[in-house]
């Protein structure tokens, strides 16, 4: 098993209480491996920020739906001359 796969079954939900962004950095720092390379730490970091991100988006209703993105997908497949997506 990776540093990376045994991080991630280490993360608790979000759904807990939010938290500043010092305390979940400070917090992640405590659960990795004190060997950890800094490019996994960076990694884990982005990703926090980025699931946050999509729940603020998702919070506020800024979401498209599965339709929207296979119509805006094959549009753009089409338009640089690819195969649509199957089952559309």
């Amino acid at each position: 098993m990776t540093v990376r796969s045994g991080v991630r079954a280490l993360r608790k939900p979000y759904t807990a209480g939010m938290k500043t962004p010092k305390q979940q950095a400070l917090e992640l720092l405590e659960r990795l491996p004190d060997d950890a390379p800094m490019n996994t730490v960076l990694a884990e970091i982005h990703f926090i920020a980025s699931v946050q991100r999509g729940v603020e988006d998702a919070q506020r209703g800024d979401v498209v739906t599965q339709d929207e993105v296979r119509l805006r997908l094959n549009k753009w497949l089409a338009s640089s001359g690819h195969e649509k997506l199957s089952g559309t």
